[in-house]
């Protein structure tokens, strides 16, 4: 990784705690805070010589969509895993999705065993858990290889 990379990666980081911050003590992502991320992340996609994966980034925004619907998922959840999906490619997209699942679970039981009452009134901050993933997932080649 460059060292553009890396700062760019770092600001996107903090964008990223600022909506976990969002997410668990008011459960409303805001638009402004998912069009800074926006604004971030494309930079960090285009200095790594990569296209937006437009792609993903439409099909998750339709089952986010539908889980919206479903009362399963919050629209801002929705968002921010189309916005973040526009900077997978390949395989990783759904190492980031597998990740994002287990996150959202281990965070719903934790959610169980200490803030039964606030959970069920509330609902699960998946916002946290899909930060988390793309956090942990999105340098995972430059680690590698």
């Amino acid at each position: 990784m460059t060292l553009m990379i890396k700062i760019n990666f770092i600001v996107t980081c903090i964008i990223l705690v600022f909506i976990m911050w969002q997410d668990i003590f008011f459960r409303k992502i805001t638009h402004s805070s998912l069009l800074l991320l926006f604004v971030s992340l494309i930079p960090l996609i285009f200095l790594q010589h990569q296209w937006p994966n437009v792609t993903f980034a439409i099909l998750t925004l339709m089952g986010g969509f539908l889980l919206f619907v479903a009362r399963l998922w919050g629209g801002g959840d929705a968002k921010l895993v189309a916005i973040l999906a526009l900077a997978f490619q390949g395989a990783l997209f759904y190492d980031f999705l597998f990740l994002t699942a287990f996150l959202g679970g281990a965070i719903a039981i934790f959610g169980l065993v200490f803030f039964r009452n606030n959970l069920r009134s509330h609902g699960v901050p998946y916002g946290v858990a899909i930060s988390l993933a793309f956090i942990f997932v999105y340098p995972l080649p430059s680690l590698f290889y």
